[in-house]
């Protein structure tokens, strides 16, 4: 009921975790640091340069490491019970003493201004429980008993069928099947220190059980490169002085069927360091015109009207398509020999783009 003042900030700050397993790709979980609370947000905007937090006290990033379990320092404002009194009942009033006084925060905060329903399922959260519930329906006003609809129940039979086939050797996330899906046994603060073991560096595939189909990969992608003559060899004496030459970084992938886990096909990506490149220098825009989603769909309605035929296809290689825009080089990728030379005489000069590039 009460309007955000002039002067009084529209957002707050928040920590990424990742993407919310259970809503769009584009909905972020969000830490809340004052508070501790884990919620899904639409409306974010990501600070990359960390521009945002700079006045972001020491004492709001303590109080959720206390309640998440990571520090065992008392927050600012909790009082300190001895040890003797610390029965599960008084531990517990403790807590609930902590978050009234964060509560009594969040409730000054609206009376200044700010709205609560900018900020939708935060205030509801709950500390998480040590063992979380089978069943989590949601929050209804209604005592009337929840029935599901029937795309609820063919949702939770596809969880059942596609994530039943996960295991843990994959470090995977496994989920319990039921909706709104709930993560069984991995609190959401720990999603981002979970490792994809199926997308990895050169060195990393090289030592995996199946290197020699990375290898393969990887010569695949040079030859196909060099068949669309999206680069040159030069000379490293024919380089002029000052240019730099940029490494190359690899990034491999394993695919893998959505039904069965199955790996299906070894995928070796060659980039060109863009974190080398320099403004002003090898490189200028960073904006390139994409298709929209919007545009894709009105296509697609369009010829459902008019009765037209669609056909999709798989573009190999579709980004290295456009010409450079300066003269770029970059050294050839060890272990390789293209054109019968090496990285210890010559470079690439690219004629293309290149993933990674700026």
């Amino acid at each position: 009921g009460f309007k955000i003042g002039k002067w009084l900030p529209r957002s707050r700050v928040g920590i990424y975790l990742g993407k919310s397993p259970r809503h769009a790709r584009t909905v972020a979980l969000v830490l809340n640091p004052r508070t501790g609370n884990v919620s899904p947000q639409f409306h974010v905007k990501f600070d990359d340069l960390f521009e945002t937090v700079k006045g972001v006290s020491d004492d709001a990033h303590g109080i959720w490491k206390s309640k998440c379990g990571f520090s065992k320092e008392n927050p600012k404002g909790a009082k300190k019970v001895p040890e003797a009194q610390l029965t599960p009942t008084n531990e517990r009033n403790v807590n609930n003493v902590i978050e009234r006084e964060l509560v009594e925060q969040e409730e000054i905060m609206a009376h200044e201004g700010a709205e609560q329903d900018d900020f939708p399922g935060e205030m509801e959260a709950e500390l998480p429980d040590p063992e979380p519930p089978d069943v989590i329906q949601p929050t209804r006003r209604s005592t009337r008993a929840w029935k599901p609809s029937l795309k609820i129940l063919e949702s939770i039979q596809q969880d059942e069928l596609v994530l039943s086939t996960i295991d843990e050797e994959n470090e995977v996330l496994k989920y319990t099947g039921t909706h709104p899906t709930m993560i069984d046994e991995v609190h959401p603060i720990s999603l981002l220190s979970h490792v994809d073991k199926d997308t990895m560096y050169w060195d990393q595939a090289m030592h995996a059980k199946d290197s020699v189909q990375f290898v393969k990969a990887a010569m695949d992608e040079v030859q196909s490169h060099v068949d669309n003559k999206h680069w040159i060899t030069v000379s490293l004496k024919d380089i002029p002085k000052g240019i730099k030459i940029l490494d190359c970084v690899w990034s491999m992938k394993r695919k893998r069927r959505l039904l069965t886990n199955e790996v299906y096909k070894h995928k070796a990506r060659l980039n060109i360091h863009g974190g080398q490149q320099e403004l002003g220098v090898n490189y200028w825009e960073t904006y390139a015109p994409v298709v929209t989603w919007a545009a894709i769909r009105l296509l697609l309605v369009l010829s459902i009207i008019c009765g037209w035929h669609s056909v999709q296809i798989d573009f190999v290689l579709a980004y290295p398509q456009a010409p450079v825009e300066c003269d770029l080089y970059m050294r050839i990728q060890k272990g390789f020999t293209i054109d019968g030379v090496t990285r210890e005489t010559h470079a690439l000069k690219l004629l293309h783009i290149l993933y990674g590039q700026k």
